[in-house]
């Protein structure tokens, strides 16, 4: 179920149509449903295939809602990363140790250089602990080259 503030936030940010089945699917849908950090693996097919819009339609909505901040998707490594996520389906997360160990463990199988898990790394700084946890993996990545394709590159 989702909560009446997310309602009106897509409201407030005028969302309809295409960019909301979309954002609609990547919060609620079977995908979503079983990572509630927001950050998991998806492909633009798998999202067109649910939501029964075509391929170019999902990319086009999918770099819309980007540019409002709902989303981060990494068109190379088929990684979405749902801003707000963690909070909304988990609102009384508890940073308890297993929780912490557990969402780091799920970030740190996520390829590396992908522009999706940095974005949802970067969202944790307001989660001390979480982010102190997550931080050696952005210290990785800039050492290397990002290879990770966004909407904003």
């Amino acid at each position: 179920m989702l909560h009446r503030d997310w309602w009106r936030w897509c409201r407030a940010r005028k969302i309809r149509r295409d960019k909301l089945l979309v954002l609609l699917a990547l919060e609620s849908g079977p995908w979503g449903a079983g990572q509630y950090t927001g950050l998991y693996h998806i492909s633009v097919a798998d999202i067109a295939d649910y939501t029964g819009l075509s391929e170019p339609a999902v990319k086009e909505a999918t770099v819309s809602l980007e540019k409002l901040g709902a989303v981060v998707y990494d068109f190379k490594y088929q990684i979405v990363y749902v801003a707000g996520m963690l909070a909304r389906q988990s609102p009384s997360f508890a940073s308890s140790e297993n929780n912490l160990l557990g969402i780091a463990n799920h970030v740190e199988r996520m390829p590396e250089g992908s522009h999706a898990v940095q974005a949802f790394i970067n969202a944790q700084r307001n989660v001390p602990d979480l982010f102190e946890l997550l931080e050696g993996y952005l210290e990785g990545e800039s050492e290397g080259e990002s290879e990770g394709e966004s909407a904003q590159t």
